[in-house]
């Protein structure tokens, strides 16, 4: 496995898996909340989640590395790269990302943020959500801030990617947050209101929950806790036993 700076021509790749390594934690989120207020919330969570993943990449303020290991054997991609042309260099086999990590730096206090990280599904469970959180977390040592964080979810969903941040030394600060569904007075006209609103509110809850140790963050699944993050940083390899996403 290689860690190296995300490039564009890997964003499409990384927002494929990470809708795939999220679907746990949004799983999860709907068994917690119920239908009636995950619906209200995340009306199109793949849509919202691919959206997300592909800002955070793009986002220039931020800094985004890719894990990538070699396609299976049996892949159609698996085929060998050749070497620079005019070297004697041997063929290499063709890689591919299977993990992204985003890190933010904010102000007061000064802290680097694992903002999100997920990992392909396929390629849980083999520590590599552990290794990009500690590499994130080298880079924010790097630039000499005082403080990581990182953000995910307390519902049974984001248990991999709870156990990755405890056992890459982060400490955990408890918080809950509560939703009620209330009566909509007139439905048939909300649809598309009530759409917007959720989006809004799905960044609100994300930011808010990042900022207090508590987001939409990862995708880690597994035993390791390489699941994505549905909130702001959802492990999933995320949503995150083992590898997911936050």
């Amino acid at each position: 496995m290689i860690i190296r700076a995300l490039r564009a021509d890997d964003i499409d790749a990384v927002v494929e898996f990470s809708v795939r390594a999220w679907r746990p934690v949004f799983e999860s989120f709907m068994d917690v909340m119920g239908p009636d207020i995950f619906r209200r919330i995340y009306p199109h969570w793949q849509a919202g989640q691919a959206d997300a993943v592909r800002d955070a990449c793009r986002d220039e303020a931020h800094r985004t590395w890719i894990a990538e290991a070699p396609e299976p054997a049996n892949s159609p991609d698996a085929s060998l790269a050749p070497g620079a042309p005019g070297t004697a260099e041997e063929p290499t086999q063709a890689a591919r990302p299977i993990a992204f990590v985003v890190v933010a730096v904010h102000d007061d206090p000064g802290r680097g943020e694992i903002y999100m990280i997920a990992v392909d599904p396929d390629y849980q469970n083999r520590g590599t959500g552990l290794a990009l959180v500690n590499f994130a977390t080298d880079r924010i040592t790097e630039l000499g801030l005082p403080l990581a964080e990182i953000g995910t979810g307390g519902d049974p969903g984001h248990a991999p990617a709870r156990h990755v941040y405890e056992k890459a030394g982060f400490t955990p600060v408890p918080l809950v947050r509560y939703y009620k569904a209330l009566p909509l007075a007139d439905p048939p006209h909300l649809g598309p209101l009530s759409v917007d609103l959720a989006s809004l509110l799905r960044r609100y809850v994300q930011q808010e929950m990042a900022l207090s140790h508590q987001s939409q963050a990862g995708a880690v699944n597994g035993a390791e806790g390489d699941r994505g993050k549905g909130s702001r940083a959802h492990f999933c390899e995320a949503p995150a036993a083992s590898d997911s996403a936050n």
